[in-house]
């Protein structure tokens, strides 16, 4: 039996996500017209969630109806799809990147490209800053999966971790929550009976992260690192640990406080 060829049935919870999916009209560049078009007629008497609720709850982020963060999203696709370069033109000097993801921030309703660039360096950039981006030259099989594996060898070992100490003030476990829905975590109760979080990232993730940090204000605090940190947790979570996120966040309120102060 060739176990390959076993065909799997979508659970209702999966079909109602595909159908909602197929519903969004900013998620339509994603597929072909004649996918997009069988998908819809199969699953035409499945319900979809309501988006509202999303919508409601969204940050603005990229404006898909901007037809240059649409364009940029086409090419990102496309040049995963079809592993191929893409070329940034910034300051009079052009720079190849190999991108291998798109991710997508629901909540915050921002795109961003994971390329690595021509000096084996990963980096991620939001849609905005990708004006001037161009489709490049086709990638060989080789360099693709080169460009996978190392792609896989960089997450594992740039892997980091901060512990969140959280407060209710301004609905500072909610709000928390929601910034960093995308990223694994594990909540406790400390010794003391505080609230706490152990948050995992990439080290790619730092600015972005130390940004949440600082929206979320006096409702959380960085923890120094724990003494007492699960070795199969350190395992999971990264060897990067609390106390640089936490340096990097006194760093950023430093600058910040002579401008208060005016």
């Amino acid at each position: 039996m060739d176990l390959g060829r076993i065909p799997l049935l979508l659970t209702n919870i999966e079909q109602r996500w595909l159908r909602t999916f197929l519903d969004a009209p900013e998620a339509n560049f994603l597929l072909p017209d004649d996918l997009h078009q069988l998908l819809a007629k199969r699953l035409h008497g499945v319900v979809p969630f309501d988006r509202s609720f999303w919508q409601r709850n969204q940050l603005s982020g990229d404006d898909l109806q901007d037809e240059r963060n649409l364009s940029c999203l086409r090419l990102i696709v496309i040049a995963l799809r079809s592993h191929q370069f893409l070329q940034l033109d910034r300051d009079d000097q052009t720079v190849m990147l190999l991108p291998v993801r798109l991710r997508y921030n629901m909540m915050t309703n921002r795109y961003s490209l994971v390329a690595q660039t021509d000096d084996g360096v990963f980096i991620r950039k939001h849609l905005h800053n990708l004006v001037g981006l161009r489709q490049g030259r086709p990638l060989t099989k080789k360099q693709w999966a080169t460009a996978q594996q190392a792609y896989a060898d960089y997450c594992q070992s740039h892997r980091a971790y901060f512990h969140l100490q959280l407060t209710d003030v301004r609905n500072g476990r909610e709000r928390c929550y929601a910034s960093f829905a995308a990223f694994d975590k594990k909540s406790y109760r400390a010794h003391d009976g505080s609230y706490q979080l152990m948050i995992a990232y990439y080290t790619f993730d730092e600015a972005d992260i130390v940004n949440r940090i600082l929206a979320l204000g006096p409702a959380v605090i960085v923890l120094p690192d724990q003494p007492d940190d699960d070795e199969k947790d350190i395992e999971t979570f990264g060897s990067q640990t609390s106390t640089h996120l936490r340096q990097q966040v006194v760093e950023r309120l430093k600058v910040a406080l002579p401008l208060y102060a005016e």
